[in-house]
């Protein structure tokens, strides 16, 4: 679901989004509805939630750093791709914070 489309309920305020990736892909996110753009994560302002939407093989990494803010984390793909990754998030509280989208 792109921004766009969230920006239309009512209940949801859209503050940012958060890329790791080069500036141009910031760029392209504010002229699609992002309200500001973070590079790195550490800059990314609270929130009462965040959706994660990365390349698979970012997501564990993604979504350890967000938990440090103990807000609930939205992400639309496959969470881990090993075992590693299940117990780094785990450890790191994302039973209680992450939830999935199951196509």
């Amino acid at each position: 679901m792109g921004l766009k489309y969230l920006k239309r309920f009512n209940q949801v305020k859209l503050s940012g989004i958060c890329s790791c990736y080069d500036p141009g892909t910031r760029a392209k996110a504010c002229a699609n509805g992002a309200i500001k753009a973070f590079p790195p994560i550490d800059n990314l302002s609270v929130c009462d939630g965040y959706v994660v939407a990365v390349p698979i093989p970012n997501l564990t990494k993604v979504c350890t750093s967000l938990l440090k803010f103990k807000k609930h984390i939205f992400s639309e793909k496959t969470l881990c791709l090993s075992f590693d990754n299940f117990g780094l998030l785990k450890k790191s509280g994302g039973a209680e914070y992450i939830f999935v989208m199951h196509k």
